[in-house]
């Protein structure tokens, strides 16, 4: 069952962004907490490290995780584009995050997603929007940046091809033009305080926009979505 999640202010993810983190990982991360998994779960690309730890975890949830790059040492090394080595409905949940944009056949990796995925299993997937071309190379393998998803494309393409037929919730990360500018620029600036002060006043900013629009007719309604955080029940 997914469970309504409550909102996350701008300055709730001002202690992670003075840590380091982007506007769009910090807000991932505090949606993550309130997330709960239990049983066997995949995350598919998940590097060295996983966000499993940071998630509300059953007492029978353990995690295996999956990538490309040896050198991450995960429990198995795959190309998430190939079919997993996995039964059909074999797992309860599977992570998926910051990686649909860098493969290339996504439908595919979304139905075999899908078919790994136990009746009534969760998927859980975060994708970012407004945000730079990104590219990383790992050791001999290059990871490429191919696509952006608005909500409408995340949810036709999991109750469509993937055929999730349990509730698809989609949420944005979306606090305003503003915001959306300052997580664009956060990477670039070296210290954890400047980092911090610059999404302050872009969240400061974005609030005063929005008391201006107010009572306008007629005003365009533009999202300025930096991500999308998806629990899509199979």
């Amino acid at each position: 069952m997914i469970k309504s999640a409550p909102t996350i202010s701008g300055r709730m993810l001002l202690p992670l962004i003075r840590r380091g983190k982007t506007i769009n990982r910090a807000w991932m991360e505090l949606q993550l907490r309130g997330t709960s998994v239990d049983g066997l779960v995949l995350d598919l690309g998940s590097g060295a490290s996983s966000y499993f730890q940071t998630m509300q975890r059953g007492a029978d949830a353990h995690l295996l995780r999956v990538d490309v790059c040896l050198e991450a040492k995960p429990d198995f090394v795959t190309d998430l584009e190939d079919l997993l080595p996995l039964a059909s409905g074999a797992v309860n949940g599977v992570l998926l995050l910051n990686v649909l944009e860098h493969l290339y056949h996504y439908e595919e990796v979304l139905c075999e997603i899908g078919r790994v995925l136990r009746p009534g299993g969760l998927l859980v997937m975060f994708v970012p929007f407004l945000i730079a071309v990104h590219t990383a190379r790992r050791g001999g393998f290059f990871t490429d940046d191919y696509f952006r998803y608005t909500a409408s494309t995340l949810h036709r393409l999991l109750t469509g091809p993937a055929n999730f037929a349990g509730p698809v919730q989609i949420r944005a990360c979306a606090f305003g033009p503003f915001a959306a500018a300052a997580n664009l620029i956060i990477p670039e600036l070296r210290f954890g305080w400047l980092k911090a002060t610059a999404a302050g006043c872009a969240f400061m900013l974005d609030d005063v926009l929005r008391q201006l629009r107010q009572g306008r007719e007629g005003v365009s309604r533009s999202e300025w979505v930096i991500g999308y955080y998806v629990e899509a029940i199979k």
